[in-house]
């Protein structure tokens, strides 16, 4: 996608978020992870999951991924976007086969990464 592109898909994204919370759901760069936009008061979530189909990519190019995501992106001032760990893991991007599941408990929506090592993570409350 052309950055300008994008930056207009942001800025339509923060025109959502301003009604209601927004939650981003992708996948097909073969590993897990999860972004977060914005500052607090308007923070929109991106849930990455691979497909249960596709092989884990080496471990390094997951590393060598996170070292770069540690730089962070801002296409819209004062919207930060930042790559972070999936909850009970090290790292930014997790190299192993996975999908996502989302539930909703007590009015609350979590998301749930199910990844072929490690196991399920711990729920992320992304109704904030």
């Amino acid at each position: 996608m052309h950055r300008a592109e994008w930056r207009r898909l942001l800025a339509e994204v923060l025109k959502w978020r301003a009604r209601a919370h927004v939650t981003a759901l992708s996948g097909e760069i073969h590993l897990a992870t999860r972004a977060v936009m914005g500052p607090e008061a308007q923070k929109v979530h991106q849930l990455v999951a691979s497909g249960i189909s596709h092989r884990a990519p080496p471990q390094a190019y997951a590393r060598a991924l996170g070292l770069f995501a540690g730089l962070g992106e801002a296409p819209l001032p004062g919207h930060p976007i930042r790559i972070h760990p999936l909850p009970g893991q090290r790292h930014r991007y997790v190299a192993e086969r996975n999908y996502l599941t989302l539930a909703r408990r007590d009015g609350r929506w979590r998301a749930v990464w199910h990844l072929e090592d490690s196991g399920e993570t711990p729920a992320l409350d992304i109704s904030e």
